[in-house]
Order: C-alpha cells, then structure tokens, then sequence
C-alpha cells in the first residue's frame, strides 16, 4: 500500500509532526528520509527491506553507497 492512500493520521509525516519522532518506528523515520519507495513498494517497504539487511541503524548508517 502506498503512504499517499493510508488515513491522515497513519501517515509517517503527519505522525512526526502531531506526535514527535519517538512515537515512529525506524522504518517509517527512514522511509520520511527516503521520501519515495519503488515502483510498487512503498517507502516504507524500503526502509524495512534496509532495517531487515543491516540489522540496526547503526550499521545502516555505516553502509557504503555500493
């Protein structure tokens, strides 16, 4: 599911401005980063698909571009 076709309030975006940062999980603060997912994969599809690759945010971070 796309984030434009959920309810107002289960948008990342929105949720991070009403509620702060701490009431989103890593992925939906790396998918608001990401800003757009891939051609049939939301956001923060990708952004789980990252978390679930390198374990932690940490090594996210540390990742290289390759």
């Amino acid at each position: 599911m796309r984030i434009k076709d959920l309810p107002g309030n289960e948008r990342p975006r929105e949720r991070l401005v009403l509620y702060g940062a701490e009431s989103l999980r890593n992925a939906e603060l790396i998918a608001i980063l990401l800003r757009t997912g891939l051609k049939g994969v939301s956001a923060i599809h990708v952004a789980e698909q990252l978390l679930q690759r390198f374990g932690t945010l940490e090594q996210l971070a540390r990742a290289s571009l390759d």
